[in-house]
């Protein structure tokens, strides 16, 4: 758990569900959940479950962030949080260290590294230039690089090159 005495005007919330079918899904939800009434700062972090709505709660936040320990290897949410101008702290593993620029569209740290997240956060929390200088070459490179055309092309071209393959 990390701790951020200094900022007790932050809160933390995270959005998602579990599946009710899926033991492994619930018993991290409740060891999670256990985690936090145990931190003392329960009033802080919010476990919302679920949401249709998400997108009040990126349009609500300071920042996000992803910090996954185990590599995923497109993460969607990154690119939604970009979509939303928001800065990403993210752990260095796995498809975010492709999306994320670090030191220029958030901040990457090493998963599981819980005092270089801590310094992250209260980082971009202490400066809101460095946090919209950071949303706005988040929204860039995600227009840049994720837009829907460009990815169009490179499957297009993708194919066509499997096609012209020699065999």
């Amino acid at each position: 758990m990390i701790s951020l005495p200094a900022r007790t005007d932050a809160h933390f919330v995270l959005v998602g569900g579990t599946d009710p079918d899926d033991p492994d899904s619930v018993a991290y939800a409740a060891t999670l959940d256990a985690l936090v009434q145990a931190s003392g700062h329960s009033g802080r972090l919010h476990m919302v479950g679920h949401r249709a709505d998400v997108e009040r709660f990126y349009a609500d936040a300071d920042l996000f962030v992803y910090c996954a320990v185990q590599p995923e290897g497109l993460p969607t949410v990154i690119l939604e949080a970009m979509q939303y101008q928001l800065p990403v702290i993210a752990s260095a593993i796995g498809g975010a260290q492709e999306i994320v620029e670090d030191g220029i569209g958030g901040r990457l740290v090493a998963a599981g590294d819980r005092r270089q997240l801590t310094a992250a956060i209260v980082d971009l929390l202490d400066n809101a230039s460095l946090r919209g200088r950071m949303a706005a070459a988040g929204l860039a490179r995600l227009r840049e690089v994720y837009s829907p055309a460009r990815q169009l092309a490179l499957t297009q071209a993708l194919y066509a090159e499997l096609i012209n393959v020699p065999t």
